[in-house]
């Protein structure tokens, strides 16, 4: 069971305007392994919190794994979004390369 939402960032926020979270789970990741990709419909993508079509450009996009979902879950029904974001990102670290723009894949 994968969580995600969205939520829009305040004026001036580094990240955003608007952010989509995906946390997945050991039973996503295993299901990875095995050639079945996690999906996340284009809708959720590019339609805000509050229903204001987005462009792609104004979205971050943040993923994480959590072997333990219920105390996303917590937060989420409490709609504690800084809880959760405190929560994932409670082990962050920057490596080279994070934050860089995408590299595209080369053609074979």
């Amino acid at each position: 069971m994968a969580v995600s939402f969205a939520f829009r960032t305040p004026p001036g926020h580094p990240r955003g305007p608007v952010v989509m979270v995906i946390v997945l789970t050991p039973e996503n990741t295993a299901r990875m392994f095995t050639s079945d990709p996690y999906d996340q419909h284009g809708k959720l993508f590019f339609t805000a919190p509050d229903q204001q079509t987005i462009l792609a450009r104004d979205l971050d996009i943040v993923v994480a794994f959590e072997p333990d979902i219920e105390p996303i879950l917590k937060l989420k029904r409490e709609g504690n979004i800084g809880g959760i974001m405190k929560w994932i990102e409670r082990g962050r670290r920057i490596e080279p390369g994070d934050g860089e723009p995408p590299v595209p894949a080369e053609r074979q």
